[in-house]
Order: structure tokens, then sequence, then C-alpha cells
């Protein structure tokens, strides 16, 4: 675990780092859900295995093509704050369509388009729940004084990785469990609801830590000012 001067638990000391690693976990614990499960609801839609292999092209796609623009903006203007939180909430939208929830009762059940849209849209905001949180893991490791150098780029990538293959491991365990106790509509549900979690630890968290910084420039104008 250790490696020079810190250890990968030593990342947890930054909240940021702990916000990016739970946003991590639930955008791999996602993207694998589907793997598992889609090809069994599609067969329900009567639809060919050609037309199945299709449907599982839209989101790798869609974040292949993102994946470069959210990196970019993550980069360019600083805006993780506003990117994280969207996008959870959208993949979490992504998945009440896919099912599509039975919470929503004025949802269609079993369209095909609807599927298609569901898989759209958190395809086109996958990508931005776990790219933008590199950023955060570097913020994190200089607010908490470690030294920008190999050694830290290390544990971050490590540590990235980590959470990415915990939450691919959760996925199909979880998806397994749900489709067999609660069939696919109920099961992507779930799946929204830890977005939707996501959404809302992150947005609390963001506004927080704006919060807090206002302040701290506050009182530091102020020192300034008697001084």
């Amino acid at each position: 675990m250790e490696t020079g001067k810190g250890n990968i638990l030593s990342l947890f000391r930054s909240p940021l780092i702990c916000v990016s690693v739970f946003l991590i976990t639930i955008g791999a614990c996602a993207i694998s859900f589907i793997a598992p499960t889609l090809s069994l609801h599609l067969l329900e839609l009567n639809l060919s295995p050609m037309e199945i292999s299709l449907f599982y092209m839209i989101v790798p796609i869609l974040h292949a093509l993102l994946a470069p623009v959210w990196g970019y903006v993550s980069d360019k203007w600083d805006v993780q704050s506003v990117q994280l939180p969207l996008a959870s909430l959208f993949c979490a939208i992504g998945f009440l369509l896919l099912g599509p929830t039975p919470l929503i009762p004025f949802l269609p059940q079993k369209k095909v388009w609807l599927t298609v849209l569901g898989l759209v849209v958190f395809g086109f905001f996958f990508g931005n729940t776990a790219i933008p949180t590199m950023k955060c893991f570097f913020v994190g490791t200089r607010e908490i004084g470690m030294p920008e150098n190999l050694n830290t780029k290390g544990l971050v990538s490590g540590l990235f990785y980590a959470a990415f293959y915990l939450g691919a491991f959760i996925g199909p365990t979880i998806a397994g469990v749900l489709m067999q106790h609660f069939g696919f509509e109920y099961a992507c549900t779930v799946i929204a609801g830890t977005f939707l979690i996501g959404a809302i630890v992150s947005t609390a968290f963001f506004m927080y830590r704006r919060i807090h910084r206002h302040k701290m420039e506050s009182m530091e104008s102020n020192s300034a000012d008697h001084n």
C-alpha cells in the first residue's frame, strides 16, 4: 500500500477525494450493471441478437466521443462542482427511463424508443461522472499537503482504478440479486437511486465547500484590513 512518502489511505484525509471515490464507484457500478441485465430486458421486447448488440454500442460510442469534451471543460473552466452533481442527476434520469421505473406511472412500458432514450441520456453524461474526478483528486492532494510528484500521481491512479473496479464488482453482483427478486424495472430504479444519492451528496459537499471558502477569504480580508 505504501509508495514513497505517502500511501493510498492517506488520500482519504481529503473530503474532496472521498466524494470523488464515491461517485466513481457509483458510475462503475451502473455501467457494469448494464452488461448482464440489458440483454434480458431487450429479449422481452422481441429484438433479435443483432439488434440487441446495437444497443450495447450506444453508451461506449457516446462515452468515447464525449470523454475528451468533458475533460476539456473540466480543465479549462474548473467546473467540477457543477459537472459532477448534474451528471449524477442526469444519469439517474437515464436509468429511470431505461427501466422504465414503476414509480413514474405515466412512462410507457416495454417501448424500444424509451430504452434507447434512457441509454442515450446515460451514455451522454456517464463520462461526466468520472472524468472530472481526476482533477478533484489532484486538488485534494494539494489541499492535504502531498507533493505533486510521480509518487502522488501513482497513488491517485491506483485509488481511481480501485474505486472503479470496486464498482465494477458491485454492479453485476447486485444486478443478479435485484433481477432475480424484483425485475429489471425496479433494479434500474435502485441504480437511479444511487445516482440521486451521489447528486445530493456532491451538491451538499460543493455548497459547503464554497461557503467555507468564502468565509475563509472574508476572514483573511478582514485580517489584512486590520493590519
